[in-house]
């Protein structure tokens, strides 16, 4: 096994062989870059993907209750519907869909956003 640390932002430090991915799955990490480096981070792993490349995000949406959880005690970013279809449209990806999480974990759905797009 091999550990490899990777910076959403410097992706270019990884190595070349790290490409042509069909799906990226990002699970509530994006949430600790600032705001504005969302769409450059996107567009990273766009660059990662295969033309018909797929990537899943989980971020947190902006509710009461992740006013104190995310952004008072973690100091991680939250986000509007608004906000992610921007990101991403600026991020180079076509057609954002929203996802929710399955009956069973429904919760989450108050908490986080699921995002499904395409290179």
């Amino acid at each position: 096994m091999q550990l490899q640390q990777a910076n959403v932002l410097a992706l270019e430090t990884l190595p070349p062989s790290w490409t042509n991915h069909d799906l990226i799955i990002s699970a509530s990490m994006l949430e600790y870059l600032p705001k504005r480096d969302l769409p450059r981070a996107l567009a990273g792993l766009s660059a990662r993907l295969t033309p018909n490349g797929h990537i899943l995000v989980m971020i947190t949406r902006k509710t009461p209750e992740t006013k104190v959880l995310i952004d008072w005690w973690w100091h991680a970013e939250r986000y509007t519907k608004n906000e992610l279809l921007r990101a991403f449209a600026e991020a180079g990806f076509r057609n954002s869909v929203f996802q929710r999480f399955p009956w069973r974990y429904f919760w989450l759905n108050r908490a986080n956003y699921v995002v499904e797009a395409h290179a």
